[in-house]
């Protein structure tokens, strides 16, 4: 029994030091390989949401009739033209 408790003891003090903190997640930066082939497959609005998180600020623009949407987060942005994602910005602190 004692054994029990010990292994379940040094398994929550280790998954303190593995897992991230809430606010370890926005600094966690995603490759520009997701990042890339989230382009490629056409990524939407709400699907970004769902990969990468809510961003910190939401940009809008409207050139020749069209609604370009710059979502920045920590380290990088992401851009929208009609609901889909075609590009995005790492910025290289």
């Amino acid at each position: 029994m004692k054994k029990a408790i010990y292994l379940f003891y040094l398994v929550a003090i280790l998954s303190l030091f593995s897992t991230p903190t809430f606010g370890q997640f926005s600094r966690i930066l995603p490759s520009e390989r997701d990042l890339q082939s989230a382009i490629q497959s056409g990524v939407t609005e709400q699907d970004a949401v769902f990969k990468f998180g809510q961003p910190k600020r939401i940009n809008k623009s409207y050139r020749m009739g069209h609604e370009f949407v710059q979502w920045a987060y920590d380290g990088y942005y992401i851009y929208f033209s009609n609901g889909r994602m075609y590009s995005y910005d790492i910025s290289y602190r």
